[in-house]
């Protein structure tokens, strides 16, 4: 299997056969992700996470291009169809629904988006980076606007070619949810709160995954988001389980 990163969540999985990508995202000027809107292109199944504006709003842009199936829960599906979609490139899951694309299997999983924190907030509100990208501030406000997702988290264990692997939609998780264990490989989102490594650390405690994928731990839409130092997570799993720290658009085979 092949699995590639394009920036903030988005991450494909590929077989010979099939090919599936979730949250594809274009990012705004200043990122240090560079655009894969044309990658997206080639991918004729997207899946949703959740409805934040950083996985969603700009769908209609990438489908309208693509004329992609995007896969998604209740209520990202009516703001994609209110956004432009049309119905019939929208396609309506729950957790517990077992979807399958080629030989990829993928069944969703209710989920807990991870929680801001007032240092977080006070670090994105005081900094000079909101003078410097105002104009994206504006665009991403009227972008979240439209990108309400409720409770609405999920998380996805996908299956193919003999491996199990489980993606995040968030840094967040429900006690009464029993999440896959064991897997050989767990996609875990880096941004978000202050203090990252404690829920990151709490969830592979809880899951035993056999190795660890970081996403959305870049720079995709100041001045919202940051890079992220990933070195406390690099020390902390030293020698104990293997992690990787993609690269933009570099193919890692699993």
């Amino acid at each position: 299997m092949k699995i590639k990163w394009y920036g903030t969540a988005g991450v494909s999985f590929e077989t010979e056969s099939s090919a599936i990508i979730f949250d594809p995202y274009i990012p705004c000027r200043g990122s240090e992700t560079p655009s894969a809107e044309e990658e997206f292109l080639r991918f004729k199944d997207i899946i949703i996470t959740h409805g934040h504006f950083d996985h969603v709003s700009t769908l209609p842009k990438t489908v309208k291009k693509s004329g992609a199936k995007v896969w998604c829960t209740k209520t990202p599906y009516v703001n994609l169809s209110c956004m432009g979609i049309p119905d019939e490139n929208l396609r309506k899951f729950a957790p517990g629904d077992v979807m399958e694309f080629g030989d990829i299997k993928v069944t969703p999983f209710r989920s807990l988006h991870v929680k801001y924190d007032k240092k977080l907030l006070r670090s994105v509100v005081f900094s000079f980076r909101v003078i410097r990208y105002f104009g994206n501030l504006v665009k991403l406000a009227a972008e979240s606007l439209d990108c309400t997702m409720g409770d609405e988290i999920v998380g996805f264990l996908i299956e193919a070619e003999g491996k199990r692997i489980y993606l995040m939609g968030s840094l967040g998780w429900l006690d009464d949810v029993d999440y896959p264990k064991d897997v050989d490989l767990l996609v875990l989102p880096y941004q978000g709160t202050s203090d990252l490594l404690t829920p990151a650390m709490q969830f592979i405690e809880m899951t035993k995954p056999k190795a660890i994928f970081l996403d959305h731990f870049d720079n995709t839409f100041p001045p919202l988001s940051s890079h992220i130092d990933t070195s406390d997570i690099e020390k902390a799993l030293e020698g104990k389980l293997p992690l990787t720290v993609p690269v933009f658009n570099e193919t890692y085979s699993f």
